[in-house]
């Protein structure tokens, strides 16, 4: 039995050896990066720990979970700190604000990730069921981030197109359903979409050479605004 045990101990001491060996790896292969290869570098880290955080929460490991928040608030600040980098030396101010809105973003849901930690490690399931709501709000803020700093404006207008193609069709679900709480988020969701991507817009438009094409353009963004006004009305009536 006292065999058995120590064995146990052995085996988990290497693991979370293991893991600060790939950790030191990561930071050694981030010196050689260029800023937008770290932060992708960085992204990827904080999906795997927010993986690691939910699942030790959901085993109630709570060591497990404290090393695991720990890395996700450092992944975090690190992302943050980087992406902060890249907008100051943007030659497109529209890119760098999107980059800043979208590391602001980020930054605001990590107190709340700690508190929905704490709050699902009493073992509630209420509290556990935030946490992974708020661990998928942390990945898609971290997906935002990393998109707005590694994409060119046109890829990164052609993404969030699609998703807010994706967003609209998920709130007609919910008004459909009457799920009023999922309309209102999917609303909001796709109303920043429709920010972005007007902003996006209207900086392609504007280094547009092709009179033509620039008017086209300039119309689709028109159309665009008219329609996002009319979803303010909508937003009332769903708060």
């Amino acid at each position: 039995m006292r065999t058995r045990f120590i064995f146990i101990i052995v085996i988990i001491i290497i693991l979370q050896e293991t893991k600060d060996a790939s950790a030191a790896v990561l930071a050694a292969a981030l010196r050689s990066l260029s800023a937008g290869d770290s932060l992708a570098a960085v992204s990827a880290s904080l999906d795997q720990h927010l993986t690691e955080l939910v699942d030790g929460v959901d085993r109630g490991d709570r060591a497990g979970a404290a090393r695991a928040a720990k890395a996700v608030a450092d992944d975090s600040n690190q992302a943050i700190a980087i992406a902060k980098a890249i907008a100051e030396v943007s030659e497109d101010p529209v890119v760098a604000e999107l980059i800043l809105q979208a590391a602001s973003d980020l930054a605001q849901l990590q107190p709340q990730l700690v508190a929905s930690t704490k709050a699902g490690l009493t073992g509630d399931p209420a509290a556990i069921k935030r946490l992974h709501d708020d661990a998928a709000l942390m990945r898609e803020a971290n997906a935002h981030l990393r998109d707005a700093a590694t994409l060119t404006p046109a890829e990164l207008l052609r993404k969030r197109t699609q998703e807010l193609q994706d967003e609209l069709r998920r709130l007609e679900e919910a008004v459909n359903n009457a799920d009023l709480q999922a309309a209102a988020r999917h609303l909001k969701a796709a109303r920043d979409l429709i920010a972005e991507q007007i902003a996006l817009a209207t900086a392609l438009a504007e280094n547009c050479d092709d009179p033509v094409r620039k008017k086209q353009l300039e119309d689709a963004i028109a159309r665009l605004r008219e329609l996002e006004a009319q979803l303010v009305p909508l937003a009332k009536v769903i708060s």
